[in-house]
């Protein structure tokens, strides 16, 4: 277990790396990768590197060098990640994306607000929002927590989603090790920096001290990290389900459907959406969403929910999250 207590953000500034990771409420309820996995932990293989396809130029920094919106560089570096493994697409990123869903995530008034994100309400604004990619923007089918303790199944999640968002209590020594090109390790002197969040994307089974067996992107770079980093300092971390998801065969084999579906339920009281359509639309179609909902919540608040059309009207505006 995590040895040291969840934190807030930043206890210093660091020139050009900014933390912005809140702690997560634990007794929020939420979906649980260990109950959706069709073994105790699938087959999975030794190794897996998904951060391979990918030129080091494409991650950037998104912001995060003077913002703390590394939570929402994280989702977006995921979707460049996604898009290359499961579509076979190049997609570029830029800030402007990161904020968009920052200023979403518990800062409406960016850049008066710069408060960092919970990463739970940030990953639950994809879902019923989405995360804007250049002229795209994509909502997530859902999202599930990763027991942090169980190496196996980080392991097993890496192979079947292709990444874990990963939020985690950084030291100073992190910034220290980064300078000099090297993994996050654990020193267990070294004073509270505050929390961050990243792309975790690799992993090799090694377990040697301080190796690194595991790997993210931060910052706009790789950097590995060891096991005695990971036991001691990582909070939390979850799975993302994107609709590229839905088709991918390491997903079907490796996730009981029907437990997604029925635990999705029981926990949103929606079903499942499972249409990509509905999941993934451009930003002028995004846009006009917007509109649109602005106008419905005007008509309903004169016209009670009453009428059929009323009432299929709401359960739109609930379904997408507006």
């Amino acid at each position: 277990m995590p040895t040291k207590p969840l934190r807030h953000t930043e206890t210093q500034i660091v020139d050009g790396r900014r933390l912005g990771r809140r702690p997560n409420d634990p007794d929020r309820a939420t979906l649980r990768l260990s109950r959706l996995l069709t073994g105790v932990v699938p087959d999975h293989p030794a190794t897996v590197d998904h951060f391979g396809l990918i030129p080091p130029s494409r991650w950037g920094m998104l912001g995060n060098d003077r913002y703390g919106d590394c939570g929402p560089a994280d989702v977006v570096h995921d979707r460049v990640l996604v898009a290359k493994y499961l579509a076979g697409q190049d997609i570029y990123p830029n800030p402007a994306d990161a904020l968009d869903l920052y200023k979403r995530s518990g800062n409406p008034n960016f850049p008066a607000d710069d408060n960092g994100v919970v990463m739970a309400d940030m990953l639950d604004a994809v879902h019923k929002q989405g995360v804007r990619v250049g002229s795209t923007l994509t909502r997530c089918v859902a999202y599930a927590q990763v027991d942090v303790t169980n190496l196996d199944e980080v392991h097993a999640a890496i192979a079947i989603f292709g990444s874990l968002s990963t939020g985690a209590d950084l030291d100073r020594a992190q910034s220290a090790q980064t300078d000099a090109g090297k993994p996050w390790d654990y020193v267990g002197d070294s004073p509270e920096w505050g929390g961050h969040a990243f792309l975790v994307g690799r992993y090799n089974s090694d377990t040697g001290a301080g190796r690194p067996d595991l790997a993210c992107i931060s910052w706009g770079q790789v950097i590995g990290i060891t096991d005695a980093f990971w036991a001691h300092q990582v909070q939390e971390a979850w799975v993302v389900i994107w609709p590229e998801h839905l088709a991918n065969h390491a997903f079907l084999t490796g996730v009981d459907q029907k437990a997604l579906a029925s635990d999705y339920q029981n926990l949103t009281k929606q079903p499942l959406p499972v249409a990509p359509s509905t999941l993934t639309m451009t930003v002028a179609q995004a846009a006009a969403n917007q509109a649109f909902a602005a106008k419905a919540h005007v008509w309903l608040q004169r016209n009670p929910a009453t009428s059929q059309f009323a009432l299929d009207l709401s359960a739109w505006l609930k379904a997408w999250g507006l």
